[in-house]
């Protein structure tokens, strides 16, 4: 027995060796740079003469690495990832359902709102409704992308992105281009593919009143929600309640105060909803181009006031890099090619 482990040590002492004094170059190596800058600018070159030998890919930092995943293998992190891709696939395509009985539920009532109040009001209140959804569509987005198997919390906020943005498309945009369910319109689709175009810019044309209405809207009521931030508020105000409840007296100023701290930046909210407008304004730039000042005043009145949020309200994470830079590469290529 004692053989035995005198032999294993001393074969464990060979191989140590070797490892150390080998001089053939290493698979992969790790460079630690001084500038933030310069590692983004480091992964975005390419490191050698023959494209794809070398792949760069930056390190997340110490704020964004997710350790309870870091700590188990690949293949568990891909599983996990697997898993909540095809929930998250799931999810977009189930969420037809409620969404198209809110606004069939809608519809029966039009003629009724429409002689009323007119249809500027009855398309806004579609619009509300959808808005409605699209609350619970961000949140069940940033549940679902904790449950990956990333181990930087910027790609779980990308992977976040992409699930609100693919439900917004498929619910918000496809489902109202027509009154009957999207899988009907595609199963029609599939039986007959040369009325596809025709079908759908005919669609397209006969929706561009309904989608300027719903951008008018995310102008006048985007700004002042992000400047006022109900979520936040209401939050708060729960918490102190509770509180009082409880304790029978209100809350320290200490507590209050660390109850009051900025709020994460929602990587995962705000560019799926920027996009989706993006989105709206390409595919109807030459069917309906009246729709495109209207987005451009949407986004100047983002940049003022996401602007304003980055500075007072959210506070970053963590060091991204690029990670949600070639997400919203990846989106803005998509909408314009579509």
């Amino acid at each position: 027995m004692v053989r035995r482990s005198k032999k294993t040590f001393a074969e464990f002492v060979n191989m140590r060796d070797d490892f150390i004094n080998d001089s053939s170059p290493a698979s992969s190596a790790i460079i630690v740079f001084a500038r933030q800058m310069d590692a983004v600018i480091a992964s975005q070159i390419q490191v050698d003469a023959v494209p794809g030998q070398w792949i760069s890919t930056p390190a997340p930092g110490n704020s964004d690495v997710v350790w309870h995943n870091l700590a188990l293998n690949e293949g568990m992190r891909n599983t996990k990832t697997t898993r909540a891709f095809v929930f998250a696939t799931f999810l977009a395509l189930f969420f037809m359902y409620p969404v198209n009985a809110a606004v069939g539920a809608i519809a029966t009532l039009k003629t009724d709102i429409v002689n009323a109040l007119g249809e500027a009001v009855y398309n806004v209140i579609v619009s509300i409704v959808l808005t409605i959804f699209l609350v619970i569509g961000h949140v069940l987005s940033l549940v679902v992308s904790r449950q990956t198997g990333y181990i930087a919390v910027s790609q779980m906020d990308s992977f976040g992105a992409s699930m609100y943005f693919w439900l917004l498309i498929l619910n918000l945009v496809f489902g109202n281009l027509s009154s009957t369910p999207l899988w009907e319109d595609i199963q029609s689709w599939i039986y007959t593919p040369h009325l596809f175009t025709y079908q759908f810019i005919l669609r397209l044309m006969n929706t561009s009143s309904f989608f300027l209405q719903f951008i008018m809207l995310r102008c006048a009521t985007s700004p002042v929600l992000e400047i006022i931030h109900p979520p936040v508020l209401l939050g708060f105000a729960t918490k102190c309640l509770a509180y009082r409840g409880r304790a029978r007296t209100w809350p320290a100023l200490k507590k209050r105060m660390l109850w009051a701290q900025p709020t994460a930046t929602p990587s995962h909210r705000v560019p799926a909803q920027t996009m989706l407008v993006f989105f709206i304004g390409m595919i109807y730039a030459v069917v309906a181009p009246v729709l495109l000042p209207v987005c451009a005043i949407f986004f100047g009145l983002f940049y003022l006031f996401w602007k304003h949020n980055i500075v007072y309200h959210y506070i970053q994470q963590y060091a991204a890099g690029t990670s949600m830079w070639s997400w919203l590469l990846n989106k803005m290529y998509f909408s314009l090619l579509f």
